[in-house]
């Protein structure tokens, strides 16, 4: 299989908006629902300024991300855990009891990630909190 493999960079020369965040979200679903079979991963990483960008700040994800950009991280964190993990390896993995183990590990694990930024969220407070609903009720 050829699976295509995304990636973001947050926090960009620290100029992106929202509105770049709910724009990513909104593609990754539109990519997903129009074509559900497809398989593809998205992987969020934080900008390091080298280069011809070498004067610019890092991005520091930890005191720096904005309700949005959790977004971007729950979502891509659930397509690659809905679309990634299950679903490349349902259709991939190996036989009888070893597909049937790895599939049981890949789908108890995955799922602590999207529990720890429900938590995080839940710290930040509630703007950061109806980030994470809003994607649950729109995007999921």
């Amino acid at each position: 299989y050829w699976i295509p493999a995304f990636t973001l960079i947050m926090g960009l020369d620290n100029d992106e908006t929202p509105e770049d965040s709910w724009e990513t979200i909104r593609v990754i679903n539109e990519l997903e629902r129009e074509q559900p079979d497809s398989m593809f991963t998205v992987t969020p990483l934080t900008f390091v300024p080298i280069g011809l960008l070498e004067k610019s700040d890092f991005f520091h994800i930890g005191t720096e991300m904005s309700p949005a950009q959790l977004g971007v991280m729950y979502k891509t964190w659930h397509h690659n855990f809905k679309y990634g993990i299950k679903k490349f390896m349902m259709k991939t993995g190996g036989l009888g009891v070893q597909k049937y183990v790895f599939n049981m590990l890949a789908r108890s694990l995955g799922g602590i990630p999207l529990g720890a930024m429900e938590r995080y969220a839940r710290r930040q407070g509630p703007e950061h909190e109806r980030v994470i609903e809003k994607i649950k009720v729109k995007y999921l």
